[in-house]
């Protein structure tokens, strides 16, 4: 019973806003991915060329005898950007359905929980990444963005 004696129901799970996201930069920028997308984070690897694909697909990697395809989001975001794989830079392993991808970051920055209704839309400061946007989330002077995973997919 809450203090005016009315008997309060347990929220439903679908009442639960929160979700968790992994967050990482690119070009000093926070980016975030819903965990349940999340497999793994690698360090970078050796990542052999493909030729005749698109300029942010940098190539395959070798994942325990998967051979696993490596996207750029630097790149794909702005295709003048060059990517400085340094020892921050990491390869979040992702998967949608049955596809699975490499998505080169600069670093991993950690897992977070967000409340799913204070999502922003994206601004038009924003806009330049907005068709592979879901949203923003505006945390004191911070602000991260969340990419649609499906829109980067093929």
């Amino acid at each position: 019973m809450d203090r005016q004696g009315v008997k309060s129901n347990p929220p439903l799970d679908s009442d639960i806003s929160e979700k968790r996201y992994c967050v990482f930069t690119l070009d000093n920028e926070e980016y975030a991915l819903e965990v349940e997308v999340f497999k793994e984070a690698m360090r970078s690897t050796k990542i052999t060329p493909v030729p005749n694909v698109a300029d942010h697909i940098l190539g395959v990697i070798n994942r325990r005898g998967d051979i696993t395809p490596v996207i750029s989001l630097k790149r794909l975001f702005n295709p003048q950007k060059v990517d400085n794989i340094g020892k921050a830079s990491r390869i979040l392993i992702v998967q949608i359905k049955d596809l699975v991808i490499g998505l080169l970051v600069d670093s991993i920055l950690g897992i977070i929980d967000l409340d799913t209704y204070k999502m922003a839309p994206v601004t038009e400061i924003e806009q330049r990444d907005g068709e592979y946007l879901k949203g923003v989330y505006r945390i004191d002077n911070r602000s991260i963005l969340i990419i649609d995973l499906e829109k980067i997919l093929p």
